[in-house]
């Protein structure tokens, strides 16, 4: 099964702001949050199958969860 792409980059538009702020929040520094917010949706993308279906996508992507 191919991974939903318009779905992942519709979850991406909508939440990725909303991230790098908690990101800062957690680091305190703004390259660092970067980093950690693009590692958290590139995991995601990698798993997107297993995530989409996750109760609260949003909620994987602050919890930094890696199947």
């Amino acid at each position: 099964m191919a991974r939903n792409a318009a779905g992942f980059d519709e979850f991406y538009r909508a939440t990725s702001r909303r991230a790098l702020r908690y990101g800062y929040a957690v680091t305190g520094d703004l390259t660092e949050a970067q980093d950690v917010v693009q590692e958290a949706y590139t995991r995601a993308w990698r798993d997107w199958r297993h995530v989409e279906r996750h109760p609260s996508p949003e909620a994987w992507i602050r919890l930094g969860r890696v199947s």
